[in-house]
């Protein structure tokens, strides 16, 4: 009724009240859609005046004992042979509880609370490719032309992502800002972009993602994979955390992905890589790294390989002391490969490597260290080769083997030429 009325008017504001709404129900659907057909909740496409959303401190929560997954006829739980994607069996709680499309006026949501409430949720099987690919997220911004604000929202115990953007593939000049964002124990991913151009993120937090009821990949803090003929450039971080999360913190594999920055954003992978940067243009600087980092972007042209400046990386968590991802030796600091080509212009510059528990320096070829400082207790053989340029300091037992040095480098207090 609420969408219905806005979407009517072409626009306008929904005003919360700063209580507890309890939201979502299902209805048996009839084949091939739906096993349990969800109703929607916040869902508004095309309105020539924009929206605006004051949660006022509100909080819409999924109500409890819905069906999430697959089922059979019965309403008991499927346990299919991945892929899996008959509709059939499908069942969702709701697929958004705020979903903007294609808006040409001005986007705001704000000072809201929407939890997923997955763990009261009755689960059935998986579906999709793996894990339950299936709708149930928290905000979905799709195709907007007016400008996008999403501001102090929490997000979280979603069956898929807290946040989707699938921005439109234009480089429109409106404004895209997400700020003091937090999304914490959802599904899939605490925030999955798939198309977009000039996003800014600040202060925000994509953590404990997988850690709640289900957990399906990637499981990532933030995924940024362009997708569906769109791409994804030019986005911005600062400030941010991505911790704990069942994948990586943060990773851009696949896709015309190009062109992020990050500074001062904390990265830390308890189980699994702290950050997965294979894209070209990526820039880090004044970041922590928290657990192994992979597959930074390598390229022949220095430009386009990952650059990572006045960074600090670490086997432990500098704020708890908590070991990470590598801390037991099982793999490095920074893991580009060994070959020549792997790691080739990724540059570290005035960075710190600090290896406190077991864990290893970085496994490289030909990367770029200028003035950096590296630690590392254990006594395993860590491979940090490449061009070091600048004063570096290396303290452990490192192999330079195919190692270029313009510069300075001191290996265990002796000049390495």
């Amino acid at each position: 009724m609420l969408s219905r009325a806005v979407q009517r008017a072409g626009g306008g504001r929904i005003v919360l009240s700063p209580k507890t709404y309890m939201v979502g129900r299902q209805t048996p659907g009839a084949p091939p859609q739906y096993r349990y057909e969800p109703t929607p909740l916040i869902e508004l496409e095309g309105l020539p005046l924009g929206i605006t959303i004051e949660g006022n401190g509100g909080t819409l929560r999924a109500n409890p004992g819905l069906r999430f997954g697959s089922f059979d006829e019965h309403g008991t739980g499927l346990k299919p042979q991945l892929p899996f994607y008959d509709g059939r069996a499908l069942a969702t709680p709701y697929r958004f509880m705020i979903r903007i499309s294609r808006s040409l006026g001005p986007v705001l949501i704000q000072d809201v609370e929407l939890d997923g409430n997955i763990e009261a949720m009755i689960l059935g099987g998986e579906w999709g490719d793996t894990g339950w690919q299936i709708p149930m997220s928290g905000i979905g911004l799709f195709d907007n032309i007016g400008s996008e604000t999403v501001r102090r929202v929490y997000l979280h115990n979603h069956g898929q992502d807290g946040l989707i953007i699938d921005g439109a593939n234009t480089e429109v000049g409106a404004s895209r800002k997400i700020e003091l964002l937090r999304s914490f124990h959802n599904g899939r991913q605490g925030c999955s972009i798939v198309g977009g151009n000039n996003y800014r993120f600040t202060q925000c937090e994509f953590s404990h993602t997988g850690r709640s009821a289900i957990a399906s990949a990637p499981g990532a803090g933030v995924d940024l994979e362009a997708e569906g003929g769109k791409q994804v450039r030019d986005i911005s971080f600062s400030f941010c955390t991505f911790d704990n999360n069942f994948g990586a913190g943060m990773v851009a594999d696949s896709g015309p992905t190009e062109g992020v920055a990050f500074f001062a954003c904390r990265f830390v992978g308890r189980t699994n890589w702290s950050a997965w940067p294979s894209k070209p243009r990526f820039r880090f600087g004044n970041c922590e790294f928290a657990g192994g980092l992979v597959r930074a972007y390598a390229s022949d042209e220095p430009a386009l390989a990952s650059q990572f400046t006045d960074c600090f990386f670490a086997d432990y968590d500098p704020r708890s002391g908590f070991p990470c991802y590598g801390s037991d030796g099982s793999v490095p600091i920074v893991d580009l490969g060994g070959s020549f080509e792997a790691g080739r212009n990724v540059a570290f510059v005035r960075c710190l490597f600090d290896l406190r528990h077991q864990g290893k320096l970085p496994w490289t070829g030909g990367t770029i260290y200028d003035s950096v400082k590296m630690r590392q207790r254990s006594k395993a053989l860590a491979y940090p080769r490449g061009v070091y340029r600048g004063v570096s300091e290396i303290e452990g037992p490192a192999i330079l083997a195919s190692t270029t040095v313009e510069g300075t480098l001191l290996l265990n207090g002796e000049p390495i030429n």
